[in-house]
């Protein structure tokens, strides 16, 4: 998959090396339905990224309805020549702040990696849906982290992830797609009639318990008729183990060869989080221990038929201790992502 940064890199040192003859130095980086480029407006040095939208229909209303913010630029320009392209309409995502190429160039390889790996969706809802994820990224406090508690959480979603793709390589689709934690679901994960909810204890806390968060969290209906609760144990220090931002490049590296889709749909989910950049590299983690618990008839849990009408959002402690019944084995676990 291309890399944005080292494109625009290159196209950078090749114009120091000729005669710029035209307004915009550019550079295809996909030959897939629709062309992409990317380009230096040599007058102003903005960066740009250029999507073919010749056979579009769309009208001007359509292209001002896109989510913007302050130092983007997005139109639709119409170039007799640019690069080996001629008589073309490109939708034209221009950087419009100085000092702004780390997070502007972030927005591009996003916007890159979904079109190129896009299946069904039409051009301008896609651009539009990835445009408005940005959006809502950008009206966050940006240097607002997830505190420690969801950290943790966080560790142990991934963790799950990573050992996924290593157990079974050919479903990262259906691995990555069934992650729901960054929108906020019931469940961290859910495929099929199956779901996974990942409990991570830190040993400061007290790891025979866990907390649910909810009545409705480890309830069985129609659509979930499956769902284990897979708790993790790990260890916080300052230089031994893994950091978040270890597990993110490991899943990255591993989901780039094996499914470009995956990827994109993996880095979307980081944007859901608010993770563009490497901030997650302070806290390292040790797994020490794991249990499965197999939800079913007569798991401890509190469910919506048990509370009389007007009682709601009830959370509550649960102590593993007296759950041992319930366990099975990861296998049992992680097979879930082989099924059909």
């Amino acid at each position: 998959m291309i890399n944005i940064n080292d494109a625009f890199n290159n196209l950078l040192e090749s114009m120091k090396s000729g005669y710029n003859h035209q307004l915009h130095q550019s550079q295809v980086i996909s030959h897939n339905d629709p062309y992409i480029l990317i380009g230096i407006n040599v007058q102003t040095s903005e960066k740009q990224v250029f999507i073919d939208v010749t056979q579009e229909t769309w009208q001007d209303k359509d292209v001002e309805a896109f989510p913007k913010w302050k130092g983007l630029s997005i139109e639709v320009k119409y170039f007799e020549q640019l690069g080996f392209f001629s008589n073309k309409r490109f939708l034209v995502i221009s950087q419009k702040v100085e000092n702004s190429e780390g997070i502007f160039e972030a927005v591009l390889q996003n916007l890159v990696e979904n079109v190129e790996t896009n299946e069904g969706i039409s051009l301008f809802n896609l651009i539009y849906r990835i445009l408005d994820r940005w959006n809502q990224f950008f009206t966050k406090d940006r240097k607002a982290k997830l505190n420690r508690e969801q950290q943790i959480g966080l560790f142990g979603e991934l963790s799950y992830i990573n050992e996924a793709i290593k157990r079974y390589p050919l479903a990262v689709s259906r691995i990555v797609d069934s992650w729901k934690g960054p929108k906020g679901n019931r469940l961290d994960f859910m495929m099929g009639s199956y779901g996974i909810e990942v409990k991570t204890n830190s040993l400061k806390l007290r790891s025979n318990e866990v907390k649910i968060s909810n009545e409705k969290q480890l309830e069985l209906n129609e659509l979930i008729r499956t769902i284990y609760l897979y708790v993790i144990e790990i260890e916080e220090n300052d230089t031994n183990g893994l950091t978040i931002n270890d597990l993110i490049e490991e899943i990255r590296q591993n989901l780039n060869e094996l499914n470009s889709a995956s990827l994109t749909n993996f880095n979307n989910m980081l944007i859901e989080l608010g993770i563009v950049e490497t901030i997650y590299d302070d806290k390292h983690f040790v797994i020490n221990g794991e249990a499965v618990y197999s939800v079913k008839e007569n798991f401890p849990c509190i469910t919506s038929n048990m509370l009389p009408a007007g009682v709601t959002n009830v959370s509550y402690t649960l102590n593993l201790s007296l759950c041992e019944s319930f366990k099975v084995s990861s296998n049992e676990l992680y097979s879930v992502n082989k099924e059909g």
